[in-house]
């Protein structure tokens, strides 16, 4: 049976794509880098990384520094990577991390700019997004796979095993509704204009387009 390990940089991030996995039969095991625990030492066939609470732009803490070395040790296993971790690794290759002008929260249209194997067919989709960083200039040795509206770099690959993806296409509108709403919620500060922006945005969101990308994903770090 193929293992992927989530290395998972906040509380509960690494439970959004154990939905994924476990309807492919993938075993999975989580390693809460965020609370110290030990990175994963072989045995796993791929890796997750997730976002963070925290930004790039703020510095980064000591797990953060650890996640980097582990980075640098990995040879052929196939990574994907969401949000931060799409920001850090960008930062590891020598690409520019910025605060973005305004927070990016809301629903966004992703189009898809390069084939990639785990898109599949895929011209675009829908996902939520919710930075405040963003990567402003990719390093030189990633491809540009996807784009949207408020999100330029919103998808980038780099050699043929890691995919990085600023926003959270394992966040289902549906399946995920309650957290969604309050992760916003909180994000904006409460009702705010920025809130209430982020309402108009629903009518993008998809839970197919979050079932067939992730999905996807999942097939492609364990082929």
């Amino acid at each position: 049976m193929k293992r992927i390990a989530i290395i998972e940089n906040g509380p509960l991030l690494a439970r959004y794509f154990r939905h994924f996995l476990e309807a492919e039969g993938v075993a999975n095991e989580t390693f809460s880098a965020w609370r110290g625990a030990s990175f994963p030492d072989g045995g796993f066939d791929a890796y997750i990384m997730t976002g963070d609470f925290r930004n790039v732009t703020d510095g980064l803490k000591q797990y953060h520094k650890r996640e980097l070395e582990f980075l640098s040790n990995i040879g052929k296993e196939k990574i994907y990577a969401s949000c931060f971790s799409h920001q850090l690794i960008a930062h590891q290759h020598g690409g520019t991390v910025s605060r973005s002008k305004k927070s990016l929260l809301g629903w966004e249209r992703a189009s898809i700019r390069e084939e990639h194997p785990a898109l599949g067919d895929m011209q675009q989709f829908s996902a939520i997004c919710m930075n405040t960083d963003e990567v402003a200039e990719p390093p030189d040795d990633a491809r540009w796979i996807a784009e949207s509206e408020n999100c330029r770099y919103q998808m980038l690959a780099y050699g043929e095993n890691i995919l990085t993806c600023q926003a959270h296409p394992e966040l289902m509108p549906g399946r995920n509704r309650l957290t969604i709403n309050l992760a916003s919620f909180l994000l904006a500060n409460g009702p705010t204009a920025a809130y209430r922006d982020l309402r108009k945005t629903r009518a993008i969101a998809s839970n197919s387009d979050s079932e067939e990308f992730m999905r996807g994903v999942i097939r492609w770090l364990i082929s």
